[in-house]
């Protein structure tokens, strides 16, 4: 990825606030369904989107081939941060 650091560092703000909406997506559907509508909605929807956005979730196992948001975001930082170290030591 061709990245600068202040985007790289967005990157990694936005999967923050993405998480905090899920979480709180989560947290309201978890008071307004029954135990067996949050268990359907946990694994028909959750299962499916929480892999996709962070590298800690019970979804995701070590034989796992998802990148998530969180590991695209992170990469992206260690590279726009190895390219500025490396435009500062040809300078």
């Amino acid at each position: 990825m061709n990245i600068d650091l202040e985007n790289a560092q967005r990157l990694n703000e936005l999967v923050g606030e993405i998480a905090e909406r899920m979480d709180e997506f989560k947290q309201i559907c978890r008071t307004a369904m029954s135990s067996n509508e949050y268990q359907q909605f946990k694994y028909r929807t959750l299962g499916h989107l929480e892999p996709g956005l962070l590298n800690d979730s019970e979804w995701i196992t070590s034989y796992s081939a998802i990148d998530s948001l969180e590991k695209v975001a992170e990469n992206a930082l260690e590279e726009a941060e190895g390219d500025e170290d490396e435009e500062e030591t040809e300078d």
